[in-house]
């Protein structure tokens, strides 16, 4: 049987797939809600593939499949095992050469730079995915903030740099250079980087908008991007600084019309899951189920400090919160307190319980 007929065999469900070589290596690991449809789309005389894809298929002589209950464990799945193998082809199509940073040099005159290794800096912002994203941040920065980006502060002490000439830096690279006034700047850029300032975003809007009025349509396109790079560091600092957060949250999703699957996840980690049956299920003993699968969890929780994600956990940490944020009508979830409750209805966890069940039976009463 070839590839092509074997692929139409598939399961119609969630779940990940792994491409191998002749040499039974796995080069390309995939996730799809509907395994069928998207590996047949591999062997289809598609002109619409990329180059990188038409190259993978060359090398590809097999696959196989694990199925998944629901779309998130594909998608968890998916990242783990990434992470685990390694797959080339994964690596080439994300052009992923790790994480980068946006870091503060430990100079007098700090300098904010685009590196791979964190160490042996000031201050750093990120991790990043991608270099492009840090460096168009990074370009944004050297536009609107007066900080230094010359390669040596030491070099022509009494005119400054060509930068410092051209008014695009405060000059540190000066003897007469107020180093006070430099600070301030690049703590104006910091706040930028860490979220916390969004005046800049607001400048953008209005220069967008006065440039549209005088029909300066060319300008108002550049800060229109601009803009949009701007937008995109508060969104991605909002969720990184989610994903940072210290806490429990329990999320269901439906499986079909009789099952869901429960998540406990921490901190943005998928710990723990399990399938349970709605069949002929009262909403007190499905309650009673999430409690035998909850409290444990809670128990176990010990005291743990807020800090940066490992660069392991990023990518799963921020593959949970957007899936969480997202509006799916099969999925609930709630965040778990804190402290662990006792075991009663009167806790506002066993109310939220009942409200979470309630709304699953009403889902299922509406299938």
């Amino acid at each position: 049987m070839n590839l092509k007929e074997k692929a139409k065999l598939l399961p119609e469900k969630a779940g990940v797939y792994l491409m191998k070589d002749a040499m039974d290596h796995i080069v390309y690991v995939g996730k799809s809600k509907n395994l069928r449809q998207r590996v047949k789309q591999y062997f289809q005389n598609n002109k619409a593939h990329s180059p990188k894809v038409v190259r993978m298929m060359g090398v590809v002589k097999d696959f196989q499949y694990i199925v998944t209950d629901t779309e998130l464990e594909a998608l968890v799945l998916e990242c783990r095992l990434i992470k685990e193998i390694k797959p080339f082809y994964n690596r080439l199509m994300k052009n992923d050469q790790g994480y980068v940073y946006i870091c503060l040099s430990m100079e007098k005159h700090t300098k904010l730079s685009v590196v791979y290794d964190p160490e042996g800096y000031d201050r750093c912002f990120g991790p990043f995915t991608k270099r492009s994203m840090a460096e168009q941040i990074l370009e944004l920065i050297h536009k609107y903030y007066s900080v230094r980006r010359c390669s040596s502060h030491s070099e022509r002490k009494r005119e400054g740099c060509l930068n410092y000439q051209l008014n695009n830096c405060l000059g540190p690279c000066r003897e007469d250079t107020d180093p006070e006034a430099y600070s301030q700047e690049i703590e104006r850029a910091v706040s930028f980087l860490e979220g916390r300032d969004s005046s800049l975003l607001t400048l953008l809007q209005e220069k967008m908008m006065e440039a549209a009025a005088r029909q300066e349509y060319h300008k108002a396109a550049i800060y229109r991007d601009e803009l949009a790079v701007a937008n995109m560091l508060k969104k991605r600092q909002k969720a990184l600084g989610a994903v940072e957060d210290i806490k429990d949250i329990l999320a269901m999703e439906r499986i079909d019309e009789k099952q869901v699957k429960a998540f406990f996840i921490r901190d943005y980690r998928l710990w723990q899951k399990r399938r349970i049956s709605l069949d002929g299920k009262s909403i007190e003993a499905v309650i009673e189920e999430l409690r035998e699968f909850i409290y444990p969890q809670l128990k176990k929780r010990h005291k743990r400090e807020r800090k940066p994600l490992e660069h392991e956990a990023i990518d799963e940490a921020q593959i949970l919160y957007h899936y969480l944020q997202g509006k799916r009508k099969n999925l609930f979830s709630l965040h778990l307190p804190i402290k662990l409750p006792k075991e009663g209805n009167n806790s506002k966890l066993e109310r939220d319980l009942r409200k979470l069940v309630d709304k699953l039976h009403l889902q299922s009463d509406h299938s």
